[in-house]
């Protein structure tokens, strides 16, 4: 079975023809069609039935950010940052698809996913100069309200303009814009109130990334495909290794790096799949 989202819900086709990563939940995909009628909606994977939809009243359109599954103020729910704004819809089965809240929030692109940093606060950002948002949900005989606690620019707070920001431990870990002032490109922990705790500092800058946290390691691949490693520490940045991991001769024998090097990484035991625009590669993180 299949289901052709712009026939049949009249869905935006994004920018650069990317959209969301679906999730699967129960044996059913949640998706995000930001179609004229239905924002998001849950798939039967066996058979391709629609099990339940949410309504699009304000005509957002989908994103390159993925649908979240959380438990905030107590309710299960799925959080998605839609060009538009960002929602929150129930995902408890007595009221699966019910839209429980949202924040309108105009911006270029929006590619990062929401981020679940309490038990009633979520992070969310987006790049071209939008910044961060933090949002506080509450929830009173059923009804659901939202907080801004903060809006600001990405010289203010912590901002990604394309990768998904990791928390952990507490903080907040991302690579910052490149309109980020003296932060620009660096890698950077920061309390979720916006209180940076540390950088990588000027020689150390990412470009778009990716990273992820694994072994208690973050792994980041810069725009050449430089893989660095560090210590996943509160304290400081504290690199543990770093080199090249695409790069050929050219037709003059001279070394050539990767290029754009924006692709999501991928770890499989003690392997870690990367690419760039042109190659794929496997390096093996285990101990030699």
């Amino acid at each position: 079975w299949g289901i052709d989202l712009q026939a049949a819900y009249e869905t935006k086709e994004p920018a650069w023809y990317a959209g969301q990563c679906p999730i699967i939940v129960d044996d059913h995909a949640i998706i995000a069609p930001g179609g004229k009628d239905v924002m998001m909606m849950s798939v039967n994977c066996e058979d391709g039935e629609v099990a339940w939809t949410t309504p699009n009243p304000k005509g957002w359109h989908m994103s390159h950010s993925s649908i979240v599954p959380m438990t905030l103020a107590g309710h299960k729910m799925y959080v998605y940052g839609a060009e538009g704004g960002i929602i929150g819809v129930s995902a408890e089965p007595d009221r699966a698809g019910e839209l429980l809240w949202e924040v309108p929030r105009v911006g270029k692109v929006v590619s990062p996913s929401v981020v679940r940093v309490s038990d009633t606060d979520v992070f969310a950002t987006s790049g071209y100069d939008m910044g961060s948002m933090l949002l506080r949900i509450s929830e009173n005989g059923g009804d659901f309200s939202v907080e801004t606690v903060y809006d600001k620019g990405p010289k203010e707070v912590l901002s990604c303009e394309q990768q998904t920001p990791i928390f952990h431990d507490g903080l907040i870990y991302g690579i910052l814009p490149k309109k980020a002032g003296e932060l620009s490109q660096q890698f950077v922990a920061s309390k979720p109130d916006g209180t940076v705790v540390w950088s990588s500092g000027r020689d150390n800058r990412f470009g778009l990334g990716p990273y992820l946290l694994a072994d208690n390691k973050f792994f980041i691949l810069d725009d050449d495909a430089t893989l660095t490693m560090l210590d996943a520490t509160q304290k400081k940045y504290k690199q543990l290794g770093q080199g090249p991991t695409i790069s050929h001769l050219d037709e003059d024998g001279e070394m050539v790096l990767g290029h754009d090097a924006w692709g999501p990484l991928a770890l499989s035991g003690s392997r870690l799949l990367l690419r760039d625009m042109n190659f794929l590669a496997c390096v093996e993180l285990g101990a030699s």
